[in-house]
């Protein structure tokens, strides 16, 4: 018999993700979602880059995308 005959599997697992980013796909896959039974602080986010790339166009650009993609996400 294979996994796939066997039927569905209950797994003793959990993770947690952040729900803005990541509920939409946990409905799509009919995932069940829970709120943390304890109330987290927020996690600082750094973006990090070489020293050698300062001066350049193409990557303050890029990185200034990054941070404004960021912070749409995180500070809705």
């Amino acid at each position: 018999m294979t996994r796939s005959e066997a039927g569905p599997v209950a797994l003793d697992a959990w993770g947690q993700t952040p729900s803005r980013t990541d509920l939409p796909e946990a409905e799509r896959l009919g995932l069940p979602t829970l709120p943390l039974p304890v109330q987290m602080p927020a996690i600082p986010l750094h973006l990090v880059w070489h020293q050698r790339y300062d001066n350049g166009h193409a990557h303050p650009w890029l990185h200034e995308q990054a941070a404004q993609t960021v912070q749409a996400l995180f500070h809705r």
